[in-house]
């Protein structure tokens, strides 16, 4: 029963009819409700509490027959609490008609404390300067501000007809008359119709007296109310798509839309009641204790139940408000192998890439269909005017003939240059290909890491506005206390102000990160995903952090050598560096094709055969003394051609390959120092980023003592609010370092393996066995 949380839950009196000072020390309990497990195991909590807090010298019990349950009116409440005094020490009195029938029922025959009043004005309990002033009496207030609370609702919702549910049986402990001008300055202040709805025992009939009309409803505390009954008016509620907004957070777990009241204050509550009772029985006088408790106040959303209603939050509640989701309903994660993987599949980039290799083995074939035979058939047919026809020279009128030819490239420079050309270039493009397969690697290895450090901010930032507002609950504190001035207030509400802004941007900066990844990915993830955290003691950071060289490496002796290597390694492994040496190898031998041209023949085979197929009309009948008809023909032939001049495009060719040559040679010049460099400096960031994690550790883990230290020193009232804001910002930008130099150090990491060309993760055991026995041998020939 989470209706005992909250001050809406337990309201506890406890009472003495003599000094506490005894060895043993009984408690009692009236309560409003019925008896449950839960209640009666609250009850031995708070029993267990008090006896650790009061030491081992006395021993505090609860009996059963010593709780009185089931109180509905004032009068039975009081009877039940004198009938109980002879009997116990310490009365406990749960529940708005216990502590109101016990108040207006005479004076305290023993010392009472009160635990969970909704409000001393309304109900009319002692309260002046903050305690309750009475003899033998105090209680403790879980303050809550009504009005700021639909305020807050107002925020998350326009509303403009609420209707309000409170608790049928507590509201006989308010003064109706103070009630009603609580409600008249709500309606005031926030322009809206506000009608307020008893609760009694029977929920259906309760709900039906909600007017027609109502757009919004708001709970109260429902004293007794279990979690199954509190799920069966949100469902009525979801059933009419009407946004809610409660007192308690437990409400809100049980289906119940939104909420700004953390649910923290029980254990609080029942530490502030053992702490009031060890004070007694050293003498203090419970008129003079302080009766508020503060609680600190988070938004609280339910998503299931937005969703149910068709609620769109603003940004700035969902950006800044604690998201409550069902076990089910958890965002679906992805791990760094599993991203990398999509990427290599789903990637347009590799895609058209591939697709490039595919059109490059197009030209090879095209290049060499230039030496292979070719063989055509054809057929042609001739009519002539009857005049002209004459069989004496074999001219019918009409005739129908087919052909066959044959032909055969014996030998061609440029055809079998184009040959060796197009394989160069296609090697080239294969090489190129594994080039844009690294580079999308490599872009999604840092789109990963940036959402990766989005998602890190985020929480970081979430947690520094947690401590301004716990640091301003402090503040209004040592404020009701006396031992601060409002001005800390102002200032910590404006420090919570600037955290919830800096939620909203690292809530938008995240959203960006994981669109930019997933546009990676083909937006092949759903539109809403997580990714899984990489910390420094899990797997993917062993991964990165144990690579091949983690053996080898032990002074910077072994880190000198390794640069070497990796150096050659890259210069010969580095795809960029192979497309590079294809092109060189294209471009020369484009160069000696353009030089054998100047004086290599071309040489070709040729065979045709005719075959008349058919004649008619005039002239198609031989004639005695005329030529012989040949129905069939053919020939052989042999030719070569030999370049003599052809306006001097040769040498213009020879030459602008002779100059590409030269360019590309330059460019490999380059590449090896780009190379180099780029493998340099990424081992000595990678050793840079190494030492870092330490030190940002040992910085981050120090800055949070010194926080948590000054925010104690705070609270004792012993330091000023400017250095626990300066300590709480050094906190955060430790964090924030360190959380980032575990980035930034596989981000250096994936730097270095890139400028070599491959990647350790997608290695074989083989490979990385192969690299390291190529470095050993290195080693030995140095």
């Amino acid at each position: 029963m989470k209706m005992l949380n909250k001050k809406c839950l337990v309201v506890i009196l406890l009472a003495l009819s003599y000094p506490l000072c005894s060895q043993d020390i009984r408690l009692g309990a009236v309560a409003d409700f019925k008896r449950s497990p839960v209640l009666d195991s609250i009850f031995q909590v708070i029993a267990l509490e008090i006896d650790r807090t009061t030491g081992a010298a006395r021993k505090v019990t609860l009996a059963p027959e010593n709780v009185v349950y089931a109180n509905t009116s004032l009068s039975q409440a009081r009877t039940n609490y004198d009938l109980l005094i002879p009997k116990v020490d310490l009365v406990l009195l749960v529940g708005g008609v216990s502590i109101k029938g016990t108040l207006t029922g005479g004076e305290f025959t023993k010392p009472t404390i009160g635990l969970g009043v909704i409000d001393p004005d309304l109900q009319e309990i002692p309260f002046e300067n903050g305690k309750s002033g009475v003899k033998n009496f105090t209680y403790i207030w879980a303050s809550q501000d009504f009005a700021k609370e639909l305020t807050e609702f107002h925020r998350l919702y326009p509303i403009n007809n609420l209707s309000v549910l409170v608790d049928a049986a507590s509201a006989v402990t308010f003064n109706q008359q103070k009630a009603q001008q609580v409600i008249d300055s709500m309606r005031q202040l926030l322009s809206i119709s506000l009608e307020v709805v008893p609760i009694t025992q029977d929920i259906p009939i309760s709900l039906s007296a909600i007017p027609d009309g109502t757009d919004a409803v708001y709970l109260t505390d429902l004293y007794g109310k279990t979690s199954k009954e509190i799920r069966e008016i949100s469902d009525v509620f979801k059933a009419r798509k009407l946004p809610s907004f409660s007192s308690s957070k437990w409400h809100v777990d049980n289906g119940i839309l939104a909420c700004i009241s953390d649910e923290n204050d029980l254990n609080q509550t029942i530490r502030k009641l053992a702490i009031m009772i060890d004070d007694a029985l050293g003498g203090a006088p419970l008129a003079e204790m302080p009766v508020l408790i503060n609680h600190k106040q988070e938004f609280f959303l339910n998503m299931q139940t937005a969703r149910d209603i068709d609620f769109s939050p603003p940004f700035d509640i969902l950006f800044t408000a604690n998201l409550i989701r069902e076990e089910n309903e958890q965002l679906p994660t992805y791990s760094i192998q599993e991203i990398m993987e999509r990427s290599l599949e789903a990637n347009l980039d590799i895609k058209i890439s591939y697709k490039d290799i595919e059109l490059a083995e197009q030209d090879i074939r095209s290049a060499r269909s230039g030496v292979l035979p070719a063989l055509d058939l054809s057929f042609s047919g001739t009519q002539i005017n009857a005049e002209r026809a004459n069989a004496a020279f074999a001219q019918p009128e009409r005739q129908l003939s087919g052909d066959l030819a044959f032909s055969q490239l014996l030998f061609s420079e440029e055809a079998i240059a184009s040959i060796k050309i197009a394989q160069y270039l296609k090697k080239a493009q294969e090489y190129d290909t594994e080039l844009d397969v690294l580079n999308v690697l490599l872009d999604t290895y840092l789109e990963y890491f940036q959402v990766l450090s989005a998602k890190t901010d985020l929480l970081i930032q979430e947690e520094n506005l947690s401590n301004s507002k716990t640091n301003l609950e402090l503040a209004k504190i040592r404020v009701s206390v006396g031992s601060a001035s409002n001005a800390d207030i102002y200032r910590w509400e404006s420090e919570v102000a600037s955290a919830m802004q800096t939620v909203v941007q690292a809530q938008t900066t995240l959203l960006t990160t994981k669109l930019r990844l997933n546009t990676f990915l083909a937006n092949t993830l759903p539109p809403e995903f997580d990714i899984a955290d990489v910390t420094i003691d899990g797997g993917v950071y062993e991964d990165f952090s144990r690579g091949p060289w983690a053996e080898l490496v032990k002074t910077p002796a072994d880190l000198k050598e390794i640069m070497e290597f990796m150096v050659l390694e890259a210069l010969q492994g580095n795809p960029n560096k192979k497309v590079l040496l294809e092109n060189l190898r294209a471009t020369e031998r484009r160069r000696l094709q353009n030089q054998r041209l100047l004086y290599t023949p071309t040489v070709a085979f040729q065979a045709s055969t005719t075959q008349v197929l058919d004649r008619g009309g005039e002239g198609s009948t031989e004639v005695p003394g005329g030529l012989e008809f040949f129905d069939n023909s053919w020939q052989l032939g042999l030719s070569l051609r030999y370049p003599i001049f052809q306006g001097n495009v040769r040498r213009v060719n020879l030459q602008r390959a002779t100059v590409q040559l030269e360019q590309l040679n330059y460019s490999r010049q380059r590449l090896d120092q780009d190379l180099e460099l780029a493998v340099r400096s990424s081992i000595l960031q990678v050793l840079n980023t190494t030492t870092n994690i330490d030190f940002s550790k040992v910085a981050s883990d120090n800055a949070q003592l010194n926080f948590e230290l000054v925010q104690n020193n705070y609270r004792q009232g012993t330091v000023t609010i400017t250095q626990l804001i300066d300590a709480q910002r050094a906190a955060l930008q430790a964090r924030l370092s360190y959380a980032l130099s575990i980035y930034n150090y596989m981000q250096a990491q994936l730097q270095f393996e890139f400028a070599v060309g491959s990647f350790s993760m997608f290695a074989t055991p083989e490979e990385i066995s192969g690299l390291q026995n190529r470095f050993l041998q290195f080693r030995n020939d140095n």
